[in-house]
């Protein structure tokens, strides 16, 4: 490889140089902690000290040292010039006959990243040398075009993933946005009103009765922050349950369960399935026709979460503990118009619905991209 450019090194320059606004520098540790194979800015500044190296827009660049092997054979494009190039940084320039985009892909993904991380050398930090780079044999095409064509798809790609990634977070602000402004405040005012009817206060007790039979057989269910309620086999943990399970709780669909040491966060669903949970969740069930979705959108309301934690037993965050007897006395305004219930939480479904779309595609588009990384680098 000590034949297709010319090898050097980054200069000076620490974390105590950044300052808010000046010359855009890239340190070594950028290049494990916030990785990208293509780099057009790295949003660190520094002031300008002398002898320094700047980037002119076809180098690749790898740290020279990092935590794990790993963590080190990796390789980024600089794709813009006037980026200070600091120390720890070991630097390529590729000759005329191999794209520098391509040789940072080769480094990262071919077989060569394998060969680079075994040469890696310490224990706590590992170091990587020049002469480890000269030394690597790479295989590449020979002609130039097919190159920039392979990092062009490739680009194309990541493009299609940083625009659904956009959107998903767009959405997201904008359902952390919805709650905050369709549910009343403290005051009972909301910010956007759905119907003109008024909603009235009352004790979540008038809404909700507790589910406390017991039953030792069924599907396990779980409930978590981000998926509700679901199926504990579709949980990458470990089953820790009791095997003795005469003690779980019935779910029944509609049924709303929640971690009684999390619901502060937002450990809460609404059940899709018939089922039972472990004994530390507590499961209601609507005192009569009610939505449900209504609620569950309701209670992961910033306010909402504020007012559990209030109500939470315990000293500290690891012991907030929300039972029913508690939950069923906290103060909540529902509208009088059932028609209300029914638009918001529809706006919510199709919110989420959108955002599970998303993700859907996010994830599509990095198998298509892992797929291509595994088949056109050797």
């Amino acid at each position: 490889m000590d034949k297709i450019g010319l090898f050097s090194k980054g200069k000076g320059y620490t974390k105590k140089d950044l300052i808010d606004d000046g010359v855009p520098i890239l340190l070594y540790g950028e290049l494990y902690t916030h990785y990208s194979e293509k780099i057009l800015n790295t949003g660190l500044y520094s002031k300008l000290l002398l002898n320094s190296i700047f980037s002119t827009g076809n180098e690749v660049v790898l740290p020279d040292s990092g935590e794990t092997s790993i963590d080190i054979a990796r390789a980024s494009w600089i794709a813009s010039s006037g980026i200070i190039l600091a120390g720890g940084l070991i630097i390529i320039k590729p000759n005329k006959y191999i794209f520098p985009g391509f040789l940072a892909y080769l480094l990262t993904y071919g077989k060569s990243h394998k060969l680079l991380a075994s040469r890696a050398q310490g224990k706590s930090i590992v170091h990587i040398h020049v002469n480890d780079l000269k030394n690597l044999n790479i295989l590449y095409p020979q002609k130039l075009k097919e190159q920039e064509r392979i990092i062009a798809l490739l680009e194309k790609i990541n493009k299609c993933i940083a625009l659904q990634q956009r959107k998903l977070n767009d959405l997201n602000s904008m359902k952390s946005a919805l709650l905050q402004d369709v549910f009343p405040n403290t005051q009972g005012i909301k910010k956007i009103k759905l119907s003109t009817q008024e909603w009235n206060l009352q004790k979540i007790s008038s809404i909700f009765k507790e589910r406390n039979q017991r039953n030792k057989n069924g599907m396990l269910l779980s409930v978590s922050i981000s998926k509700g309620v679901y199926p504990f086999l579709e949980n990458d943990r470990k089953d820790n349950s009791s095997n003795d399970k005469s003690n779980y709780k019935e779910v029944k669909i509609n049924d709303l369960a929640y971690n009684s040491m999390r619901m502060w966060q937002g450990a809460v669903g609404v059940s899709k399935y018939n089922g039972i949970v472990s004994p530390a969740y507590t499961v209601v069930t609507p005192k009569k026709e009610e939505n449900p979705n209504f609620y569950y959108y309701y209670f992961k309301n910033k306010r909402m979460l504020f007012n559990f934690r209030q109500h939470s037993q315990g000293l500290t965050s690891d012991t907030w503990n929300l039972k029913f007897p508690l939950f069923e006395k906290i103060l909540i305004q529902v509208p009088s118009d059932k028609e209300e219930e029914q638009r918001i939480s529809s706006l919510f479904k199709q919110i989420d619905k959108s955002i599970e779309l998303s993700k859907i595609q996010i994830k599509k588009l990095t198998s298509i991209k892992q797929f291509l990384l595994q088949n056109m680098f050797i």
